[in-house]
């Protein structure tokens, strides 16, 4: 269906996009102040427009500014998994019958901040966004009525690792320091369906048919990069904690083709496109086949927010 399809993958397989994880915490976070409206496209604007301009920016100060972003979306982010065909995240039959089809391209714009001192002044960029994240948690719950589901299960997995001769990356010029300072002066802009900055740390350009660049990256955030458009989730297993400079060229989708491929689909599968394995091959890692237990999330309801 539809809805599903979006969940699925339709986010992931226009832009691969790198989101930290999230743990999940007994300690509440919440915004001291949210602003949640309807985001109201120009008349006849064309849909693909209303998608280039969906945006989600993490500001100073604990801020959080959101423009025309759908629900699902901003369920992904919240939760820090990635949509795709590797189903981690999904709808439950129930809710999927239930719901209403229309809500799922509606989107929102909002304007947030955190509680006083719920950030530390000196927290580093990686743990500015996971309370951030927690606090959209909250709202989500608070004002859609999110509920989700979630479950480790042990599944098949794809695992990233270090070949027989060693990583070769090359260290990125940005260190963690100087991403805290861009994230100051040079707010982040994480774009759904558009290009986004491509020096942004922790964040990629481009995707499976064009390939991917970063300018100061993790393996982890390659993981999640990937799982976007794989068939099974995707997992960091290299052990390797830098942050690295990425130019990796355009590899075969991680999933079968469709029975009847589109244009895309053929480019996308032309068997003189290399695999994913030869990819991380010339950066001296390997693709492992195998298990692993991994967090499912389902998504048992959500609805229109409350009027401010």
């Amino acid at each position: 269906m539809k809805t599903r399809k979006m969940l699925l993958g339709a986010v992931g397989m226009a832009l691969c996009i790198s989101i930290k994880a999230t743990p999940q915490t007994a300690e509440h976070f919440s915004f001291e102040v949210a602003s949640v409206k309807p985001n109201k496209p120009e008349p006849n604007k064309p849909k693909v427009e209303v998608m280039q301009d969906m945006s989600l920016r993490y500001l100073p100060g604990g801020r959080l500014s959101v423009r025309a972003v759908p629900i699902p979306v901003l369920i992904f982010e919240a939760y820090s998994v990635a949509p795709g065909p590797g189903r981690r995240i999904s709808l439950s039959p129930a809710f999927e019958k239930s719901m209403d089809y229309a809500l799922e391209s509606e989107t929102y714009n909002i304007e947030a901040v955190a509680e006083k001192g719920a950030i530390p002044p000196n927290a580093s960029v990686k743990e500015q966004r996971q309370k951030i994240r927690l606090m959209l948690q909250t709202l989500l719950t608070d004002r859609f009525k999110v509920r989700i589901t979630r479950e480790t299960k042990e599944v098949p997995i794809y695992a990233i690792a270090i070949g027989t001769k060693g990583p070769k990356l090359q260290k990125s010029t940005i260190d963690d320091a100087q991403c805290a300072a861009t994230s100051a002066d040079k707010p982040e802009i994480r774009r759904y369906f558009a290009s986004i900055d491509p020096s942004s740390c922790h964040s990629f350009f481009g995707g499976v048919g064009r390939g991917l660049r970063g300018e100061a990256v993790t393996m982890s955030d390659l993981a999640q990069a990937l799982e976007g458009s794989s068939d099974r989730p995707v997992v960091d297993q290299t052990g390797l904690r830098d942050l690295y400079k990425m130019d990796i060229p355009g590899w075969t989708p991680l999933r079968a083709p469709s029975p009847e491929p589109t244009g895309e689909d053929r480019v996308l599968f032309d068997p003189a496109r290399p695999t994913l394995s030869n990819v991380l091959q010339g950066l001296g890692l390997k693709l492992d086949s195998t298990r692993a237990p991994i967090e499912i999330f389902v998504v048992e309801h959500f609805e229109r927010p409350m009027e401010n």
